[in-house]
């Protein structure tokens, strides 16, 4: 089976996980690149018999070549510099001939390089080339070539090259200097850094046996033979022939800085083979990293494989070559083709950058390019951008916050996704509604010109375009330049909450940190300041910086920064025990605060920085001197700020064929079914899965039988009889939709359901509903769901007490799932803070005035004392009631509820006489005059984020019962469940089934047991997959808690779906969670097998899933004459098979999903049931601690200092915390490991014996301990420790069960070709 091909519309809804440049631009890399552009020459055989007579004259030249190819390839970070009052950045390298750039500063004069050799031998490569074939061969491809040469010269496999790479224009010292790694550095450092460039711990394992040949110099090694890490002692794992032999070339006091061999094997200097894996298992590597490479776990055994293997080297060498050539390339029109390989032809001046770099990261280098003019002619006699320029130019004459609005959402919708107005879309978890995006204005004058544009101009002006022109006008009206915009953006569809939080820089972050940032989308530190200038207008809130008037950095004194002028006004805006989120200028000049000036540079010169980052840009030495350049000439801000607001509008923009062209902002226009598994439809919860609900959906359905008007009829009685029914539904409604969505989960039955949780134990209504749901069910059998029974009962309720009709939605399904961890961490409290509150309901796609208005429901109803008891004698532990509430009511509901009765008296919400049964204002009216029950009343009655609208529901006729139905509607529409999702069900408090499929599984097809049988022909692939399984773990043991892991990371975060697997710059596997994971090179192992003999079938999902199985099974191995044995550990468990691989992978989604070491029992039980685990298939899967080990860095808090109490763990055994100090040192820098599993011969087996660690206080993770000690979890604990096999039968279940979360099925997601990447 082949997986269609990606349309190019469609690219714009997946993510393409292409590296950097090099996978991004023009044609591919391929073999036989330059096969026939030379006429009859051949190109590679003129660079290989140059590199022979080379290699016949200096052998050194094949260490010389490989070292090059090392050095060059593995410099290909962005870096950006200011340089004489001038900024400039460089773009992405890797094998691009940077290194052979001569100059002051170039990668040859970096410490790193100066020591390399062979520039001569690349520079008579390329003249021989040149002399055939002129301006055709570029210095990148000659270096691949020739160390291909100079590999087989020596002994090792020829091997196919890929060529067609172009030259690079920048090489920086810094650059090398910061990228290649010392012969110090640690083994998992080195994984990690070969991890980010595209390589696994096997292509680290094998390109290090590249120090087969060469020799280091003694300034690399000389203090592992006299002082290793300042002890005044050689290095103990030197053996003692070894050390005396380099102690004679390496003197003490000896300058002269001479050379040994890597490889020590007599007769084996020069050659291509793998005697140095032999050595160094002797204790004879000659640096630091040699020796760490044999003796490290993580890659000791591969050194095993590699030195007793002769052919194993040499077969894997030239492909790791191969793989490692292939980082960060240029092709087709980026670059050049170099004359001479020590200089440009270009110059690199910052006006040439401008031109001739593409510096966008995201989308931008791969798409279409923008164009000033853009719409010309495309609107007839419209001119757009006028027709913008007019809107805005009413908004700003109206609101003079229009600017700062405007240029505020410009860089927060940059800086996520790139330029493409994700940030207008609306959805629960879309980027507006992360905590940084909550205060952003000017939503409503992008609708108000996407409307107007619309009129002239339909279906052509993109909202990105408009966001883009519109911030320019509002800066040329605000006192800025008028500028040139470039044009042709299209709207992205994807927008994702997450992804804010993680890419909009808080107003604490640390320059450099900023810097970084900020590079990484292509702007300089110039640029970086400049746009901070955008601070010269705007506001902003309390929060972002109270800390520094008060606590900062928790020293209980104000920043020391700021001026004692900015601070008196600031502590007098924000005091310290207020909650009001006040709001104080950016700009602290008189007359400035609407300017788009130079001012807000000169006040933070004196101090007058608003915020943290503020403050910090005039007094770091990176910065500090351009803010003055800038403080004294507002002609260099003005010119300056507008070029940066044009690069900063080209990151990752969509042009061409990529995206849509939105009718409304917010919101994208509809996508077919195909399209969804690549985009994100912005419904909230479940509702992402399935279809419309719509007015009317039962006519017709049941004969002539009228549903509504049978459940108007049943709620109608129920009224009449109690009219306490209206606040029942009304309450139910909100109870329900709130936790997993309008899906009836709240009426569901059973000990653990959200009817069971605290919030809701005082829930009444369920007989109304199951009255509803009976006299339907009599007339019209298994066609009305619980959900909208419930819908249009709360509809018919509020009308029978006094709210105005209105139509309600319909064809919602019924939910299967319904937990009670959920309602208590879905529910809001009665005391929760107004701008909490505001949040949570935005991220359910309600807006502040929703949210103000359902809270109108309270104008019915009745709230039992203990919900505000606290507010009468002991508000917030003062000892004293709340000073806001009117002195009368409190008289009265002391009398209610009095201090020491057990009596959980009630009374009503609405304390108005003859309203407490009636849906009208007069609650809004009482809260006004402090009369509110709850703290929630009281709360948005005073505070300033609502009490606008409180005022306008309370004092203005009609407006309550115009907006209460349409918010009951709105809020209706969360999370539904339609077309063949959930289920009708017979009775509201019982599910048919509990179907316990987690996240998106709930919307694809199933897998089963045995799904590729028959699809192979005669080959077994789960039995391919066990073979190579099996050859891995008889070389490194590591591979069973490697592959558990691998699944777990992958599971957790989109569901089972490969994403974990992805490579790329923010893929999940880049997340700092991740980096650390192993295993990888067993998957691309075990799909590489499959792929051989059934191409296009068997997804990397299900390889993942029974190669873990295949592992857990492996557990046990002894070593004896090189020979390994395995004995079963683990059960054997069959695996449901017939996933298919996901197209997104995503950095932000690994980093929220993934649990932390120190997560709480709590929240991990709740994280594990969100997937639909129990409390016990959490414990269960924790057991995979029995085997693999943990780095220093994820404990080492609880030697020394946990939770910061300076003290270790308490809870830690003794002796236990004494062996896990020497293995971690308090100042040691050295990130080592110990084992999960401290039991002797246990760690790497599948058994129960880490369960017993863990209750005798040895867990190493405080996860582990906190697990051991939680009355949640201690017995589920213990059982596993303590009852024979039970552990083992539960392992590979809860595996199972795991290996469901988030499945795609048929004809979702794709079947990849390779592991690595999606399909093309």
């Amino acid at each position: 089976m082949r997986a269609t091909p990606l349309s190019s519309s469609t690219l714009a809804l997946g993510l393409i996980l292409v590296t950097l440049v090099g996978y991004c631009y023009g044609s591919s890399l391929r073999v036989g690149f330059y096969n026939g552009k030379c006429g009859h020459k051949n190109v590679e055989e003129i660079i290989y018999k140059v590199v022979e007579k080379k290699i016949k004259s200096d052998p050194d030249t094949v260490s010389d070549l490989i070292r090059l190819s090392f050095h060059d390839c593995f410099v290909r970070m962005l870096t950006h510099e200011f340089i004489a009052d001038n900024w400039s950045t460089s773009y992405p390298k890797g094998c691009d001939g940077s290194i052979f750039l001569k100059g002051p500063n170039t990668e040859q004069t970096a410490p790193i390089n100066q020591k390399l050799g062979g520039f001569d031998d690349v520079d008579d490569i390329k003249a021989a080339v040149e002399k055939e074939c002129p301006r055709l061969v570029s210095c990148a491809d000659v270096l691949i070539m020739a160390a291909r040469a100079a590999v087989f010269l020596a002994g090792g496999k020829w091997y196919d090259v890929e060529t067609g790479r172009r030259d690079g224009l920048v090489s920086l010292k810094t650059e090398a200097q910061a990228n290649i790694p010392p012969p110090t550095i640690p083994v998992p450092k080195a994984i990690r850094l070969f991890a980010q460039k595209g390589l696994n711990k096997y292509d680290f394992a094998v390109l290090l046996g590249g120090h087969t040949v060469g020799t280091a110099h003694c300034h690399s090694f000389k203090e592992r033979l006299y002082n290793f890490r300042n002890t005044d002692k050689p290095d103990q794992t030197i053996s003692p022939p070894l050390l005396k032999l380099l102690q004679s070339t390496c003197p003490l006091n000896n300058t002269t800085d001479s050379e040994a061999f890597l490889d020590q094997t007599p007769n084996s200097h020069f050659k291509i083979d793998n005697a140095y894996y032999k050595q160094i298992l002797a204790h004879n590597g000659t640096l630091e990293i040699d020796q760490n490479f044999a003796l490290h776990r993580l890659t000791r055994g591969l050194v095993k494989g590699l030195a007793y293997n002769s052919h194993l080297f040499l077969d894997h060498f030239g492909p790791a070559m191969v793989k490692m050539a292939r980082i960060g390339v240029l092709t087709g029109n980026q670059g050049e083709i170099r004359k001479t390989c020590g200089s440009n032809m270009r110059a690199v001046s910052f006006s040439i950058f401008a031109l001739v770099l593409v510096l966008m990261t995201s989308r931008s280098h791969c798409f279409g390019l923008l164009r000033i003019g853009f719409y010309n002619d495309k609107c007839g006699q419209n001119d757009i951008e006028q027709a913008i320029h007019e809107v805005v130019k009413q908004k700003f004459m109206a609101d003079p916050d229009t600017v700062s609005d405007l240029v505020r959402m410009s860089f927060h919708d940059c800086f996520v996704r790139g330029c493409d107005a994700s940030l207008f879309l609306d959805g629960k978890d879309t980027e507006k509604f992360a905590e940084p995006n909550l205060t952003l204005g000017g939503f409503d004058t992008i609708d108000d010109i996407k409307t107007a544009v619309e009129k002239v101009c339909p279906g052509v002006v993109s909202c990105a375009d408009i966001l883009v022109i519109a911030t320019r006008s509002a800066i040329s009206l605000a006192g800025g330049k008028w500028f040139p915009v470039e044009t042709g953006r299209r709207d992205g569809r994807v927008s994702l909450k997450n992804e804010a939080l993680a890419n909009i820089p808080p107003p604490t972050i640390p320059i450099r940190q900023a810097i970084q940032i900020f590079a990484d989308r292509g702007l300089t530190i110039g640029d970086f300041v400049v746009l901070l200038g955008g601070h010269t207008v705007g506001t902003a809130h309390c929060r972002s910086f109270k800390e520094r008037l008060y606590n900062f950095q928790n020293t209980n004194q104000p920043d020391p920064t700021i001026s004692a002028p900015l601070l008196q006004l600031l502590q007098s805006t924000c005091p310290l025990n207020s909650q009001e989120d006040n709001q104080a200028f950016l700009d602290q000049t008189p007359n400035s605060h609407f300017t788009i000036d130079n001012a807000y540079y000169n006040q933070i010169i004196r101090g007058n920085g608003t915020m943290e980052i503020d403050q910090n840009l005039a007094s770091d030495p990176l910065t500090g001197g351009l803010v003055r350049v800038l403080a004294g000439s507002n002609q260099l801000f003005s010119d300056t700020f507008w070029a940066a607001m044009v690069k900063m509008a080209r990151i990752g923009v969509l042009t061409g064929n990529q995206g849509e062209i939105r009718k409304t902002c917010r919101a994208m226009m509809s996508v077919s079914s195909s399209t969804l598994a690549l985009g994100l439809l912005l419904m909230t919860i479940v509702g992402q899965c399935y279809g419309n609900i719509h007015v009317g959906y039962y006519k017709g359905k049941c004969g002539k039988y009228d549903v509504e008007k049978i459940v108007f009829e049943v709620v109608k009685a129920k009224f009449l009889k109690d009219s306490d029914t209206v606040s029942d539904l009304i309450r139910l409604q909100f109870h329900d939709c709130i936790v997993r969505g309008c899906d009836a989960s709240v009426l569901l039955d059973g000990k653990n359901t959200e009817k069971t949780a605290s919030p809701n134990l005082s829930l009444s209504g369920f007989d109304v509903v199951d009255a509803v749901k009976h006299a339907v069910e009599k007339v019209c059998p298994g066609v009305l769901s619980c959900a909208d029974a419930l819908i249009i009962a709360a509809r018919s309720a509020i009308f029978f007490a006094g709210g105005k009709w209105y139509d309600v939605e319909t064809g919602r399904r019924d939910g299967f799932v319904s937990l009670r961890s959920e309602a208590l961490a879905n529910l809001p409290s009665v005391n929760i803070p107004i701008q909490k509150a505001v949040h949570m309901f935005a991220q359910r796609g309600l807006s502040k005035e929703d949210f103000v208005v359902l809270l109108g429901g309270h104008t019915v109803g009745t709230a039992h004392c203990d919900k505000f008891q606290n507010r009468l004698y002991n508000f917030r532990n003062s000892g004293k009631p709340d000073g806001r509430m009117n002195s009368a009511l409190l008289h009265e509901l002391q009398k209610t509820c009095p201090r020491n009765s057990r009596i959980n008296g009630e009374t009503f919400l609405d304390h108005t006489p003859k309203s407490h049964f009636t849906i009208d204002n007069a609650y809004y009216k009482q809260i006004l005059a402090n009369k509110g029950i709850l703290e929630i009343d009281a709360n948005i009655a005073n505070s300033p984020l609502t009490n606008g609208i409180v005022r306008k529901l309370a004092y203005t006729p009609g407006y309550f019962h115009e907006k209460f139905g349409p918010a009951m509607v709105k809020m209706a529409r969360i999370g539904v469940l339609t077309g063949k999702h959930g289920e009708i069900r017979k009775s509201c408090p019982l599910a048919l089934a509990l179907l316990l499929m987690t996240l998106v599984g709930q919307c694809y097809g199933n897998i089963h047991v045995g799904f590729y049988k028959g699809k192979c022909g005669k080959n077994d692939v789960e039995r391919i997959i066990f073979d190579v399984v099996k050859a891995k773990f008889i070389e490194d043991s590591d591979t069973v808690s490697d592959l558990i892991r691998l699944q777990f990371h992958d599971c957790v975060v989109r569901g089972c779906d490969a994403s974990v697997l992805l490579d790329g710059k923010n893929t999940e596997k880049m997340a700092n969670p991740n980096l650390s994971l192993s295993g990888f090179d067993v998957v691309d192992a075990a799909k590489d097998a499959v792929e051989k003999v059934c191409p296009g079938v068997v997804s990397c999902s299900d390889v993942l899933i029974i190669a873990a199985r295949s592992a857990v099974f492996f557990v046990t191995c002894t070593m004896k004459l090189m020979l390994l044995v395995v004995q079963a550990g683990g059960k054997w468990y069959d695996v449901e098979t017939g996933r298919r691989d996901s197209l997104v992978s995503l950095k932000s989604e690994a980093l929220a999903n993934v649990p932390p070491v120190t997560i709480p029992m709590d929240k991990a039980v709740h994280m594990f049931a969100q997937r639909g685990l129990s409390k016990e298939d959490f414990v269960v899967l924790l057991g995979g601690h029995t085997v693999g080990t943990a780095h220093c860095d994820k404990f080492k808090n609880r030697l020394y200092n946990f939770r910061n109490s300076g003290k270790p763990d308490s809870r830690m055994n003794p002796a236990f915390l004494q062996e896990l100090r020497k293995t971690c040192p308090l100042n040691s820098r050295i990130n080592n490991e110990t084992f999960l599993d401290h039991t002797p011969n246990s760690h790497f087996v599948i058994d129960n014996a880490y369960y017993k660690q863990i209750l005798a206080n040895k867990g190493v993770l405080e996860v582990d301990a906190n697990m051991a000690n939680s009355p949640l979890t201690n017995g589920i604990v213990r059982r596993l420790a303590f009852t024979t096999g039970y552990f083992l039968d539960k392992f590979g279940p809860a595996m199972v069960k795991m290996g469901r979360i988030g499945v795609l099925t048929g004809k979702q997601g794709e079947i990849r070709k390779s592991c690595r990447s999606v399909n093309h």
